[in-house]
């Protein structure tokens, strides 16, 4: 009974931790190449790759789409696709390793028609491992795909190839950097390997939990996991979107011996609906969830943009009238508009989760200028519950004045412990 109980509750929480580990390995090579992205951010990322892997023949479309969100979140597109090339790396190293392993260990099973699937997924993921070897480390085939990408664009006669090409060419140099970086770093790739170990180990553990589920007990931990192994590297190189069909019917020829035959096809249910479609659900949500929101976030940054280019030139209007004919109240709409200007700067920073290093430099440049009106303060700032909401205004004050490597102008740092001391001044007061 107690192994029933704990069979319910690993199941489930072995496909947690291997998404875990995925996420572990992303944040740990990003961090390593510079890049600063949350944990949170990262498991987002890594239940897009799964639900993309799922639908997509040979799981091609899970990397693409984290690329892609990824540099929607201004994470360069060079770091996020070695970082995900790295992962994948050691996880065809890991798997290929354990599915030789297990092969050899349970080769009476395989012995028979199996055996031909067994060593064409083997063969497929090698030459998967080869290219992606190749790829991380290989300028000259980084530099010929770049050149046939721009053949394509040329064949259909897509507008400012050389721009394009320009802009391949400079992801290219600081992919190469970063693989050098790599190379050079063993310990990481190290971590990386032992990381990816143990979520895989885990990942094959499923099966055992399961069987745990059902109150069994003849087949030990190690057993299972290594069927899972041989099992995994039948299906994995078959582009089958998710392997569906062709896992189930795998796992019932290996499975066999294991599952009482009026029991089977509950396992499978078990087995795939913890391992796979439990999880394909859950990643379509999030997945949709992060659509809508980049959807509506691209919006609110066009709306914000336009916003500070018409009170930009509302400024520039109200300046000039003032220095004609030197009127008060113009010149307090003047300085209402630098504000304005400022604070949609702000607003346009926090969105980019002030990883926008020019936008914070405007941002600043733009409210230090605006606050050196007397017809603005930092308490008419406060006061602002309309414009101002979620205190932008502060928020971006005291974070850029806690992270000064979000600025790269002294005289902006400068600007920025002004503004911070001004802040901390009139809440003392």
């Amino acid at each position: 009974q107690e192994s029933r109980g704990l069979g319910d509750v690993y199941k489930r929480q072995a496909m947690c931790l291997y998404l875990l580990g995925e996420t572990i390995n992303i944040t740990r090579i990003l961090k390593e190449l510079g890049e600063k992205s949350t944990f949170l951010r990262n498991i987002r990322y890594t239940l897009i790759g799964f639900f993309f892997s799922s639908i997509t023949p040979a799981a091609s479309g899970g990397q693409p789409m984290e690329i892609y969100y990824m540099h929607k979140e201004k994470i360069a597109v060079a770091n996020s696709t070695l970082a995900l090339l790295v992962h994948l790396t050691s996880f065809q190293i890991v798997t290929i390793t354990l599915g030789i392993l297990s092969t050899i260990l349970h080769f009476e099973i395989v012995k028979s028609g199996l055996i031909y699937l067994v060593v064409l997924g083997i063969l497929l993921n090698s030459t998967a491992l080869t290219l992606l070897a190749i790829s991380i480390f290989s300028k000259r085939l980084s530099k010929g795909l770049i050149n046939f990408a721009v053949k394509v664009l040329r064949f259909f006669r897509i507008p400012n190839i050389e721009k394009k090409q320009e802009s391949l060419e400079k992801e290219l140099e600081k992919y190469q950097e970063s693989a050098v970086y790599i190379k050079e770093h063993k310990k990481l790739m190290i971590k990386t390997l032992v990381t990816t170990f143990i979520q895989v180990i885990i990942y094959y553990s499923i099966p055992y939990w399961v069987y745990l589920a059902f109150g069994f007990t003849g087949y030990n931990f190690f057993q299972i996991v290594t069927l899972q192994a041989m099992l995994y590297a039948t299906v994995s190189g078959i582009p089958s979107p998710g392997a569906v069909g062709v896992s189930e019917g795998a796992f019932i020829e290996i499975f066999k011996g294991v599952f009482p035959a009026t029991m089977m096809n509950s396992a499978i249910l078990l087995n795939r609906g913890a391992s796979f479609y439990l999880f394909v659900i859950i990643s379509a949500i999030i997945t949709t969830i992060t659509a809508l929101k980049t959807k509506n976030l691209k919006q609110k940054q066009e709306w914000l943009t336009k916003a500070q280019r018409d009170a930009a030139s509302s400024h520039k209007i109200f300046e000039e009238r003032y220095e004609e004919c030197q009127n008060e109240k113009i010149q307090i709409s003047a300085a209402h508009t630098a504000y304005t200007v400022a604070l949609t700067l702000c607003h346009l920073a926090g969105l980019s989760n002030y990883e926008n290093i020019k936008i914070n430099e405007k941002a600043i440049e733009n409210l230090y200028l605006a606050l050196s009106s007397p017809y603005n303060s930092i308490e008419f700032i406060k006061r602002d519950k309309a414009y101002n909401y979620n205190n932008v205004v502060e928020t971006t004050i005291s974070t850029l004045a806690a992270d000064m490597t979000l600025i790269s102008n002294d005289k902006l740092k400068d600007h920025v412990t002004e503004l911070i001391n001004c802040l901390l001044y009139t809440s003392d007061a």
